[in-house]
Order: C-alpha cells, then sequence, then structure tokens
C-alpha cells in the first residue's frame, strides 16, 4: 500500500493506492499546521480500510507540497538545517552547498558535516561507516 498526498494552499489530498489501483482517497482543508492538515489526511482516508489493512502494510509515504516551494523561493519560514555529507575520504576538497546560493545557505544555517562512509559507484563500501561521527 502506498500514500501519494498533495499539501496544498487550500486542501490536503490524499490517495491510498494498492497494486496499482486507488482504493480510497480524501480531502481536508490545509491548515496553518500542515502536519496537522496530512495527519487528518491519513487518518481519514485509512479509517475505511482497517478490518482488511494495516499500517504495516505501507510501503511507501509520498508527499508533495508547494509549502516547501514556497518557502525555498522566498527564503522564509525556513526551519534550520544541516547537511551530512558521508563521503569521505573522497569529496572532502568539495565543501557541501558550495553551490548553493549564500541567502539560501544562511537562511537554512549554513552548516555541513562529513563523515566517513558511503559507496563507490559499483555498490562497494568507499569507507566504513561511523555511527560515532554522525
Amino acid at each position: 500500500m502506498r500514500l501519494g498526498i498533495d499539501v496544498g494552499g487550500t486542501n490536503t489530498d490524499i490517495a491510498v493506492i494498492q497494486n496499482g489501483v486507488i482504493v480510497n482517497n480524501y480531502k481536508t482543508l490545509t491548515s496553518r499546521d500542515p502536519g496537522l492538515g496530512v495527519r487528518t489526511a491519513i487518518e481519514n482516508a485509512l479509517a475505511p480500510l482497517r478490518a482488511t489493512s494495516s499500517v504495516d502494510d505501507i510501503s511507501a509515504v509520498i508527499i508533495g507540497t508547494t509549502h516547501f516551494t514556497n518557502a525555498f523561493v522566498e527564503r522564509k519560514r525556513l526551519a534550520p538545517a544541516a547537511v551530512l555529507r558521508l563521503s569521505l575520504p573522497a569529496n572532502q576538497d568539495i565543501e557541501p552547498m558550495l553551490d548553493w546560493p549564500e541567502d539560501l545557505k544562511q537562511a537554512i544555517g549554513g552548516k555541513f558535516y562529513m563523515t566517513p562512509g558511503g559507496y563507490e559507484i559499483d555498490g562497494r563500501a568507499a569507507a566504513p561507516f561511523d555511527d560515532n561521527a554522525v
């Protein structure tokens, strides 16, 4: 089962998909707290399916939203965030966010961290993952 959710400026819509078929959908008003609208949509869309399905059957939740796009474009209402790159010892000379606009870096705090880990293109580990570094 997969959930497709669209958080728009007016409505939050959800489609519940099983085996490529929409088995239920729900629409609710988008509230000032988008998380509340998403939670309401999920609860109401899944309610009629509880007899035959459980949350353990959900394999993916895909959320699209204009809230992020607007915040990104306007550089407003962005929460502080950091970039964590798992790639050392490779890429140590290329700083994360190198080509980001300066105002965007500042809007999210501009912090980044680099630790060992990651994979080569052929799937081999580039370096052992260091959970203490993370």
